[in-house]
């Protein structure tokens, strides 16, 4: 497949940059080698991994597997006669085989939970074939399947996806109301008794005092994200 060979010959120039911090004596340290790996090596792998690492033979994907020795090697120190089990269980890493298949599973579950997804329909409805790649679980959705199954998911109840509002922060809503301004102009230096008596009066005048929750802020972070700014919240008043 030549989508691995370009997977693979861009893992190998980028562990150029993977061996020149992890020098024993000065270089990072193994965490952060880690770290280094999955977000600028592995990540080149995993791109879109559910659709096409289900697909491999075992010859395409030890070349994956190679690669991701290498850098297993370079995080962990170990030497070139370690095992590449126990070398990959020091690194904290998983083996392609396995993440090809909780990356299907994940797939298929995401697009059966969610019925506005268009792929719905492709993993529900995934035409049969006769080809050999279905007996050795080389489609998606049949590698997804097995998975779900030996992990026991397929009898858990599923939850439809729950979907956020597509409404914008910014946008008045029926219940919701913003307001970027005080009645009165104030000062960093007012204490938090006169904050609240100008938010309050805001309040008042906007006709929002019988809201359900008010949640202020005058957006000053003098002391440090932790303690900075001021708020309030009142039980007896829904407005954010």
């Amino acid at each position: 497949m030549e989508h691995v060979d370009r997977v693979t010959k861009k893992m190998k120039s980028r562990l150029k940059a993977l061996r020149a911090v992890s020098n024993k004596e000065w270089g990072t340290r193994n965490e952060d080698i880690r770290t280094l790996y999955i977000g600028y090596i592995r990540s080149t792998a995993d791109y879109a991994a559910a659709g096409y690492q289900a697909a491999l033979s075992k010859t395409q994907l030890q070349k994956l597997e190679v690669e991701q020795n290498k850098a297993a090697r370079l995080i962990t120190g170990c030497n070139r006669s370690t095992p590449s089990d126990p070398l990959l269980h020091e690194a904290n890493l998983l083996p392609f085989n396995a993440s090809r298949n909780a990356k299907a599973a994940i797939a298929l579950e995401r697009f059966t939970r969610n019925s506005s997804n268009p792929n719905q329909e492709l993993a529900n409805k995934q035409v049969a074939s006769k080809n050999a790649k279905d007996r050795d679980k080389r489609q998606w959705r049949a590698r997804a399947c097995f998975t779900s199954k030996e992990a026991g998911l397929l009898d858990i109840p599923k939850e439809e996806i729950l979907h956020m509002p597509s409404c914008k922060p910014w946008e008045t809503q029926p219940s919701v109301k913003f307001k970027g301004s005080l009645i009165e102009p104030c000062r960093k230096t007012d204490g938090v008794g006169r904050l609240n008596e100008l938010t309050r009066s805001t309040l008042n005048k906007l006709g929002i005092d019988t809201a359900d929750v008010t949640i202020w802020t005058d957006g000053s972070v003098g002391e440090g994200q932790t303690k900075g700014g001021s708020g309030d919240s009142s039980s007896k008043m829904t407005s954010i």
